[in-house]
């Protein structure tokens, strides 16, 4: 199955902070990408089409299913990752968002 980029606005790696419309396996989300200063990490956000939160301040790690542990039924039935594109793999850095990492979707199967 092949993966869609979810694009991370440019302004996100300059404010810290971005607020996006994306649309997933035909439904349309509102994805909140913040940067926590204190812990050095971002978090995602993801709500449904009216705002309504799915899920709140997941962090974003490398290599890992982002909403394996989501529960609610509006969340996207597909899977959402970051990756790294280059050797070795580290988390995102504020900077590093949106060109070396990724934010990847998997569609369901």
């Amino acid at each position: 199955m092949t993966a869609l980029i979810i694009g991370v606005p440019d302004v996100a790696r300059t404010t810290g902070s971005a607020v996006q419309r994306t649309q997933l396996d035909g439904r349309d989300y509102v994805i909140t990408w913040q940067w926590n200063e204190r812990i050095a990490r971002w978090t995602m956000s993801i709500a449904d089409q009216d705002g309504d939160p799915i899920a709140s301040g997941v962090a974003l790690v490398v290599d890992f299913p982002l909403l394996s542990l989501v529960t609610d039924e509006r969340a996207p039935p597909g899977t959402i990752a970051v990756v790294d594109r280059q050797s070795p793999a580290i988390d995102p850095t504020l900077t590093s968002l949106g060109a070396r990492h990724v934010v990847c979707y998997w569609p369901e199967a």
